[in-house]
């Protein structure tokens, strides 16, 4: 689990080059948006979404070895 301005840190360790699922949350008040993804390589995906998929600010991922 991370905040989105974390992505170039966590970017460099390299389980997130794995397969896996991700979410992407956003909370406003009391309303949660979330977005689920899958990937063959974690890392690539959420390094995408960060242009183009502005709207969240927190992610949490889980990988598989």
């Amino acid at each position: 689990m991370g905040e989105r301005k974390n992505i170039p840190i966590i970017q460099k360790m390299g389980e997130l080059s794995s397969p896996g699922i991700y979410f992407l949350l956003n909370k406003v008040e009391s309303r949660i948006t979330l977005y689920v993804g899958e990937a063959d390589e974690v890392n690539s995906r959420l390094r995408n979404h960060i242009s183009d998929k502005d709207w969240w600010d927190t992610f949490v991922c889980f990988i598989s070895k």
